[in-house]
């Protein structure tokens, strides 16, 4: 208690201070002198439990909501540290997250930069998918609302604009809110096809005539045949889980 690894959310609320200590899979409360409190979740997958929590957010009934990363959901806990409810799975669709990394509660609404989704999806208090904005940036340095590994959210005390990170395009994104009266933004549901513009990982292994990739947005490992000049995909190993034969952030391959 009282010591960090790889700390990765905070929180401010009144006299305390929560801290997603995300290597250690908990989060821990100190006041503001930095005087250890308590500690929430312990290391799983069940109620209560987490896997590399990186978000942090407290609203105003001192409810505690927790971007449980590896575990691909957000978690909700009373002041007292107990487990209320959970909402999310891995997956593309709505309502579904895949690595996200930043969480902003306000007004109700939690806000998730939903990074390997490249978007941002607004939940409902009970955490039903409220609304989403951003589109798969192809392109370096794309703008105009499209997104690239999106990292971190906040919205202004106002509620009049949000701030978006994308920390592997070393910017910021400020969006508008919605103006009185009109329907919430919502972009074109797309879902990012690995196949046609794939994001590999850094750990790589060549022998022979193959290749081997990681390939981070679908937490599998590709393997590639280049006898002919261009690569071919021949298998992919893995996918999301914590099951034998899944992966979660795979990050070495060796052939």
């Amino acid at each position: 208690p009282g010591e960090l690894i790889a700390p990765a959310g905070i929180a401010v609320v009144g006299e305390q201070v929560y801290v997603a200590d995300s290597a250690n899979d908990r989060v821990q409360v100190f006041d503001l002198r930095g005087k250890p409190i308590s500690c929430i979740g312990t290391f799983g997958s069940d109620k209560g439990q987490l896997r590399r929590p990186v978000g942090v957010a407290v609203d105003r009934e001192g409810r505690m909501f927790v971007l449980d990363r590896d575990n691909s959901r957000v978690q909700v806990f009373d002041a007292r540290g107990g487990h209320v409810s959970e909402w999310g799975q891995w997956g593309p669709f709505p309502g579904m997250l895949e690595g996200s990394q930043g969480l902003f509660c306000r007004a109700g609404q939690t806000f998730i930069a939903d990074t390997l989704n490249h978007r941002v999806q607004v939940f409902d208090a009970q955490g039903r998918p409220a609304y989403q904005w951003g589109l798969h940036a192809f392109m370096p340095r794309d703008g105009l609302g499209k997104l690239h590994y999106p990292n971190a959210i906040a919205v202004a005390p106002s509620g009049r604009f949000a701030v978006v990170c994308e920390g592997f395009e070393n910017r910021c994104q400020i969006f508008d809110a919605m103006p009185p009266g009109q329907s919430p933004p919502t972009s074109p549901f797309v879902i990012n096809d690995p196949t046609a513009n794939a994001h590999f990982g850094t750990s790589g292994s060549i022998s022979a005539n193959l290749i081997a990739l990681t390939e981070m947005e679908v937490q599998q490992a590709a393997i590639h045949n280049f006898a002919g000049g261009s690569p071919v995909q021949i298998a992919l190993i893995g996918g999301f889980g914590v099951r034998p034969g899944q992966f979660v952030r795979p990050a070495g391959v060796d052939l």
